[in-house]
């Protein structure tokens, strides 16, 4: 199990993560029988069934979905093990990161046929969904009505200010933790406004996460991490046109 394995830190170098994994899954399976490892019986599996919403959204490492377990709402990733060894690295970095932070992570699990999915509590709408929407006439992407209140109303300079105040406290917050996210991008960024009208930010999506315990666990493979893992048009500067070494 993932989080099994995350828990395993430390100075040695231990075996690639999810080694064997050879089968091949449709591209939008229905988890519906899902079993989790219970933490007070080692090796027994327990049964339960998500309520499977609808597709948030699908990249190129996984897909997720929005479900909801006891009445409470959750989001469940779902990664491309069949595309090969890096995606099984990057579920690996996820639920390590996920264990070791904190925050809204939840558990790992595997289906019975093998597909291994990540679980997170719903942490609100990512800033890109906030900001863009599909036109459905001609399915490109336009301005949301959030988008234009931030650039026309009177007060949407607080709130674009607040926005950017939570963000560098999630990412201060990280980096305090001795991690470095390397791909904080509008989909990786979930926002959710409470009662009060507070903006609460949160960053998903550590799978191109770094620390130096991470890279102990060997959960970057047997070259280390490189710029593989980050997204070219978010990457800073000094990333992008730096002089190849691998410590991020």
């Amino acid at each position: 199990e993932l989080v099994s394995l995350a828990g395993q830190a430390g100075g040695n170098k231990l075996p690639a993560p999810i080694e064997g994994i050879t089968h091949f899954t449709p591209a939008l399976p229905h988890p519906r029988d899902a079993c989790a490892l219970t933490e007070s019986e080692p090796g027994a599996q327990t049964s339960f069934r998500w309520a499977i919403k609808r597709r948030l959204n699908r990249g190129a490492h996984g897909e997720v979905w929005a479900a909801t377990r006891e009445e409470r709402d959750y989001v469940l990733k779902r990664m491309f093990l069949e595309k090969g060894a890096h995606v099984r690295l990057a579920a690996a970095r996820e639920a390590w990161f996920g264990a070791a932070l904190g925050g809204h992570f939840v558990e790992s699990f595997a289906t019975a046929r093998g597909d291994v999915w990540l679980v997170f509590e719903h942490a609100g709408r990512s800033l890109h969904d906030h900001l863009f929407e599909a036109d459905p006439t001609i399915g490109v992407l336009r301005p949301t009505r959030a988008w234009r209140q931030l650039r026309l109303d009177a007060d949407g300079p607080r709130k674009f200010a607040e926005l950017c105040v939570g963000l560098l406290e999630a990412t201060a917050a990280v980096h305090a933790a001795g991690v470095v996210h390397r791909d904080v991008k509008p989909s990786n960024i979930a926002i959710d406004v409470t009662d009060e009208g507070y903006m609460k930010v949160t960053l998903l999506d550590f799978s191109s996460a770094w620390s130096r315990e991470a890279e102990s666990a060997g959960l970057y493979g047997s070259t280390g991490p490189s710029r593989d893992e980050e997204t070219v048009e978010y990457m800073p500067p000094e990333r992008l046109l730096d002089d190849g070494t691998k410590t991020p």
